[in-house]
């Protein structure tokens, strides 16, 4: 179901190519594997938010998203130097996309620069194969396809409970 300002979000039927929707720059697309993690992590500093300085609410909105990036350069750092991204992290990357698109939206501003660079940061994960497993013993890394499967069937066995 659309919302109300007429777009469809990341969950929702979204377009074939999220990359569209996003409208990522060729050079970023074409560059994004090739990306150090530590360089991902700096860019977030300089990704800006349109919104109105006036609204209490913009500004309060504006904090939250400048606290987040913070947190999020910090987790992308320690992930880099442990070596290992696992799916949590990959999980809460769409959550996170998908919660600040709907406040974009219900606030009406406009931070589509982050939001293309959540989605970036997501599809480096998606192409690099994160771990699925963080445990010592269970370290092997599998392709993004096992996830999906293994993500359908606990999907499966949630619902039947």
């Amino acid at each position: 179901m659309p919302s109300a300002a007429g777009k469809k979000m990341a969950g929702e039927a979204a377009p074939a190519s999220l990359f569209e929707r996003f409208g990522m720059p060729e050079n970023l697309r074409s560059n994004l594997h090739d990306m150090d993690w530590d360089t991902l992590a700096s860019m977030l500093h300089e990704l800006s938010m349109k919104y109105d300085e006036k609204k209490a609410a913009h500004r309060k909105l504006a904090k939250h998203i400048s606290l987040t990036k913070v947190m999020l350069a910090d987790r992308i750092r320690h992930k880099s130097k442990e070596g290992r991204f696992d799916a949590k992290f990959l999980v809460e990357l769409v959550r996170l996309l998908e919660k600040c698109e709907s406040m974009a939206i219900e606030h009406e501003v406009d931070m589509s620069e982050f939001l293309s660079f959540l989605y970036a940061l997501i599809e480096k994960m998606k192409h690099e194969k994160m771990r699925i497993y963080s445990h010592p013993r269970f370290s092997a890394e599998r392709p993004l396809e096992e996830f999906g499967k293994l993500k359908g069937k606990s999907e499966n066995g949630s619902k039947a409970k």
